[in-house]
């Protein structure tokens, strides 16, 4: 059941049928990405592209009945995921990718999730930066992530796709890499604090 005080969102409230078309349309376009990106078809980019398609919807549809709250988290949660794994497929385009780097690149996107909770003052002033930066240096990143990031996955796929075909393809595929995973650091990090907001000002 709804917890109380919690508000149903918008797709919450449509009908079911209209709710699923809306959450597949969400995270498909973005984990298309896992099984079009070289050096190869792979069944095991299917199978998680798949799996991270189930779990964003099922997630965001657990709100229809459950905590519309933990229903945010858990869809925006999965939403964040993809572009890491966009990326970390991307480097494996370039060289294998080893354990210990997807130990380490998980490792700091949980914390960019966790970070609200852990150390609210660094959050507060990390979101900040992102949206109404201070420093000259958040206005830069304010001004390539509004540019890049929103496209970032179908923008950094196109350029692989394209730099493959020249004797640029790792160049290429190491940007993409690169984009998508800040990209899912800051996005993971300005979500987690607008939606845990209220747990840091419970302390």
């Amino acid at each position: 059941m709804t917890t109380t005080g919690e508000r149903k969102l918008t797709i919450h409230r449509w009908p079911l049928w209209k709710s699923l078309a809306a959450a597949l349309a969400l995270y498909l376009p973005l984990t298309a990405l896992l099984v079009v990106i070289p050096p190869s078809f792979s069944r095991s980019a299917l199978l998680l592209a798949g799996g991270l398609i189930g779990v964003g919807v099922c997630g965001l549809m657990w709100g229809r009945w459950g905590s519309p709250r933990v229903s945010e988290i858990a869809g925006s949660f999965i939403l964040t995921s993809q572009f890491l794994v966009i990326g970390l497929r991307a480097w494996s385009a370039v060289m294998p990718v080893r354990w210990t780097l997807v130990t380490i690149v998980i490792a700091l996107f949980i914390l960019a999730w966790v970070l609200p909770l852990l150390m609210p003052g660094l959050s507060t002033w990390l979101w900040r930066e992102q949206v109404a930066p201070q420093t000259r240096a958040g206005r830069r990143l304010l001004a390539v992530s509004v540019l890049v990031f929103p496209s970032v996955g179908i923008v950094g796929a196109s350029a692989g796709l394209f730099l493959s075909k020249t004797d640029q393809a790792g160049v290429g595929w190491v940007v993409v890499a690169a984009l998508a995973m800040a990209a899912a650091m800051a996005w993971a990090q300005s979500t987690s604090h607008r939606l845990l907001s209220s747990d840091i000002q419970g302390r």
